[in-house]
């Protein structure tokens, strides 16, 4: 909801031409200690009762969590990110193993001055995620569906989408990178030779 009211906020002053008057810096530093405010009580609301009471289940799906993240990184990122893949996986990844907070916290980290437009990229994704999977839809109705269909048939239904989404993006990285190969030559071979 933040994101989609940031969108809209930021149409409506630059249609009312106030655009003038955000101060992009003040707001990337009051976004930054919102974001250390975001972390320590998301750490602050863990119940470490329950955690306990269920600490191999909490272990297993931590370790092969981690595991699948890693992978995932260092194999996926690079192949179906062309460009930027480090700064653009490494939110992704820092959000995978936490929360939206941790991807961001991890974008700032690696790349300060937002060079890259890794954080725009993190952001109009999160437009599609959230709503879906990060506390949305499907997330409220898991819970209804594994009642409903039993947990194998929605691991089953989970792993398609899964192999879906990793299939299109290896084929549309793929693309990306054949068209800016040819862009990058054509800029080569328009540049004036020296003599």
């Amino acid at each position: 909801m933040a994101l989609i009211g940031g969108i809209i906020i930021q149409v409506v002053m630059k249609r009312l031409d106030l655009d003038c008057l955000i101060i992009r810096r003040l707001q990337e530093r009051i976004a930054g200690v919102a974001l250390d405010v975001l972390v320590v009580t998301a750490l602050a609301t863990i119940n470490l009762a329950v955690l306990g009471a269920n600490l191999g289940v909490f272990l297993t799906l931590s370790i092969v969590g981690i595991i699948w993240n890693v992978l995932a990184f260092i194999y996926l990122a690079p192949r179906i990110l062309p460009v930027y893949w480090f700064e653009r996986g490494i939110s992704d990844m820092g959000q995978s193993m936490g929360v939206t907070a941790t991807g961001i916290l991890l974008i700032r980290m690696v790349d300060a001055e937002n060079r890259t437009g890794a954080f725009e990229s993190f952001a109009y994704k999160q437009l599609f995620f959230e709503p879906i999977v990060g506390g949305g839809l499907f997330t409220a109705a898991a819970p209804a569906l594994i009642a409903q269909f039993g947990s194998v048939s929605v691991l089953l239904l989970t792993s398609g989408l899964l192999a879906f989404w990793l299939i299109f993006g290896l084929i549309n990285c793929q693309r990306t990178k054949k068209q800016l190969a040819a862009e990058q030559t054509a800029t080569v071979s328009q540049a004036p030779v020296m003599r």
